[in-house]
């Protein structure tokens, strides 16, 4: 049975026009009001009658032909961390998933942050309904556990970033520490540290900085915890972290930093400094973004083919959706070195 306003002002104990103002944004209603309407809404699934018919007369006309022309309905949820105008990891991803939608003749739907969807649950119940779309990839990890869990109980779903027990698609990270450690130790560097020390809601590391130490110990080289700094990503974070490195007195002579965005911060710093890279320090990224070719100096990083990324999501989602029973798999895509100008041999 559909569930209308009458509906939710019976579960919350308020009248029909209170609903109907919280569902219409009104800001006049009391906070704690809203609150409650608005979890109700979550709750019950409320759809409005517009959009609860136009739904129904699809689901007329797709029961017993879903899928028959192959063409699939897809939606893309963002993590809130993500800035969908601006990041140019993300843009190289979601330019992949539209590439590949293209491709397939599948069709996207929509592309919502997090936040955007749980600020008004009309909104949510309404395009993730399962008449409405056949799968989500999803941004979104389990730091959001509730929305994440109400997304992939509604229709399948392909997670971008590893998620237990669920279809995902990663980098090799690990693999990508260790290329940037055996080179630099290649050029002959002994003290190395790293930009980017970022742990995760289990409070475990992210698995560039514990491929780096286990790299570290492979090639005999000197940990240090003075050398590993910053807890974010990000240029502004970067910068951050390196001028905290630079206060003390035993550098390193290269950073691993843990994305290229959070190498530019660290090149602004050490810039500011009068540092230079890579005759004082030599500097590697991660992830090859557009830009990094095109800073001084052309940054040495770690290439992840982002576009390669999108494509295999909408491929596994696509797959999911036409055999839901199917055990999750976690496809790996592998990394590679992209050596540029902003490293150099060290022979002190």
């Amino acid at each position: 049975m559909s569930v209308n306003i009458k509906n939710i002002a019976n579960h919350c104990g308020v009248s029909f026009k209170t609903v109907s103002n919280v569902i219409r944004g009104y800001n006049f209603v009391k906070d704690e009001t809203r609150e409650k309407v608005l979890n109700a809404v979550r709750e019950l699934g409320y759809i409005p009658n517009e959009s609860a018919s136009r739904l129904a007369k699809l689901k007329c006309k797709t029961d017993g032909k879903k899928n028959s022309s192959g063409s699939l309905k897809m939606g893309c949820i963002l993590g809130d961390q993500i800035d969908k105008y601006h990041d140019p990891y993300f843009w190289s991803v979601f330019k992949g998933i539209e590439q590949e939608i293209n491709n397939t003749g599948h069709n996207l739907i929509f592309f919502k942050t997090c936040l955007e969807l749980e600020k008004n649950p009309v909104i949510f119940n309404t395009l993730c309904s399962p008449y409405n779309l056949d799968g989500i990839i999803s941004f979104v990890g389990t730091d959001r556990k509730k929305i994440f869990l109400n997304i992939s109980s509604a229709m399948p779903l392909v997670s971008i970033g590893a998620v237990s027990g669920y279809d995902s698609i990663v980098i090799d990270k690990t693999c990508g520490a260790r290329l940037a450690v055996e080179y630099l130790s290649g050029l002959g560097h002994k003290k190395i540290g790293f930009i980017g020390k970022v742990k995760n809601l289990f409070n475990r590391y992210d698995e560039r900085f514990t491929g780096f130490l286990t790299a570290l110990d492979e090639y005999g080289l000197e940990r240090n915890e003075e050398w590993y700094r910053g807890n974010a990503f990000g240029h502004e974070a970067g910068y951050s972290a390196a001028c905290e490195l630079l206060g003390g007195t035993n550098l390193p002579t290269a950073v691993f930093c843990i994305s290229d965005l959070t190498a530019f911060g660290a090149l602004k710093a050490f810039r500011q400094k009068d540092i230079r890279v890579p005759a004082d320090v030599s500097v590697i990224g991660f992830d090859d973004i557009f830009f990094s070719e095109f800073i001084n100096p052309p940054l040495t990083t770690i290439h992840v083919d982002s576009e390669e990324i999108g494509r295999c999501a909408v491929n596994a989602l696509s797959e999911k959706i036409r055999n839901p029973a199917a055990g999750p798999v976690t496809r790996m895509l592998p990394v590679s070195l992209k050596e540029r100008e902003s490293c150099c041999r060290y022979d002190k």
